[in-house]
């Protein structure tokens, strides 16, 4: 398995990059017939009762790409309660129950991460590789040569 996640702090590009890799996971695990990309979301927690100056710089690099409705900050209850309107389960931002422990609940809920199954996708990609390749040749040989 390999963890996919388009949160890179203050890097735009490589943010950018990523999210547009996990929509193309996600296209390609539809042609695959079987789920390539797994978007199983991705929670960063500090254990400090506060989100890291790291994933505040996320949070606005995610909200200038337009991603931002993708992250839910756990500190805050109606970010909460919109990860559970948009179907989130109460596990996916508090995993060790820290709420019902009265403790603090810290960090960001990232629902654009997941995992690939490494092994399928390269198999996948090799099969589409090879097809780019059969169509190639066969595109070269009904070309006429120029003389």
């Amino acid at each position: 398995m390999k963890v996919i996640r388009s949160a890179y702090w203050s890097e735009s590009t490589h943010t950018t990059l990523a999210t547009k890799a996990i929509y193309k996971w996600k296209e390609w695990s539809i042609e695959y017939g079987s789920p390539l990309f797994v978007n199983c979301g991705c929670n960063r927690m500090t254990g400090s009762g506060k989100i890291a100056h790291a994933e505040v710089a996320t949070q606005e690099t995610m909200e200038t790409s337009g991603s931002r409705s993708s992250q839910y900050r756990m500190p805050d209850s109606s970010e909460r309660e919109r990860a559970i309107k948009d179907g989130w389960k109460e596990s996916k931002y508090d995993p060790f129950n820290r709420l019902g422990r009265e403790l603090a609940v810290d960090g960001v809920l990232d629902t654009l991460a997941g995992f690939v199954y490494a092994d399928a996708a390269c198999s996948f990609a090799l099969r589409k590789i090879n097809g780019l390749l059969v169509s190639e040749q066969a595109m070269e040989r009904s070309i006429p040569a120029l003389s």
